[in-house]
Formats: structure tokens, sequence, C-alpha cells
């Protein structure tokens, strides 16, 4: 089982029980409360979150819309 916009990026898994199993599932990203104040943390944490969040929203697209994107 995994985030569906993640299962598209790989055509060869398959869905079990199409549409009969549907739910949201977050992704959180936790940073020790000590790191907060560190610039260079700070950077990173923000960095990765854009970038994660990027992987997901491509992840999405149908394979036409990403061969339009490239």
């Amino acid at each position: 089982m995994c985030q569906y916009p993640l299962a598209l990026r790989y055509p060869d898994l398959v869905s079990v029980l199409p549409g009969a199993i549907e739910f949201e599932l977050d992704v959180w990203i936790a940073m020790h409360e000590d790191l907060k104040t560190s610039r260079r943390m700070r950077l990173m944490f923000d960095h990765l979150a854009e970038e994660m969040g990027a992987y997901i929203r491509e992840g999405t697209q149908e394979p036409a819309e990403k061969a339009a994107a490239k």
C-alpha cells in the first residue's frame, strides 16, 4: 500500500481493488526542537519540504503530461 501519487511513478504497479479503498495519507517532516534556530538546518528543512512536494506533484501527472513538461 502506498500513496497513489507516488504509485503513478511506477507503471508496473497494479492497483488492487481500484476505488474500493481510498484515504488521504499525510506526509510529515519533523525536526528536533533544538535545531529550529539553526539557519543551516532551516534551509535544509525548507529545501527538503519543497523537493518532496515537487516529487509528489510530478508523480500525479499522467505520462503524456510528463512528456509535455520536459
